[in-house]
């Protein structure tokens, strides 16, 4: 089950609110089997402006994981 919270600011008393004034809600999930799918459902919600997950992304992103020796390109 997914317990939604809101974000609390660390150097200020109250949430997290943003420059239009909308508050930044964290929830967290188990694996998601269908991103876009989750995706599309969460911004269709009246209010929620953006969700976070990105998954139309995905074939645009590339995961870099670099050290000092070498560098590793994973593609999604």
């Amino acid at each position: 089950m997914v317990f939604p919270q809101v974000r609390e600011g660390v150097k200020k008393d109250g949430p997290v609110i943003t420059d239009n004034g909308n508050w930044i809600i964290d929830c967290t999930f188990s694996t998601i089997t269908d991103p876009l799918a989750l995706e599309i459902s969460i911004n269709n919600i009246p209010g929620v402006l953006s969700c976070g997950i990105f998954a139309e992304f995905t074939e645009k992103t590339k995961i870099v994981i670099g050290n000092r020796e070498s560098a590793e390109v994973m593609l999604i």
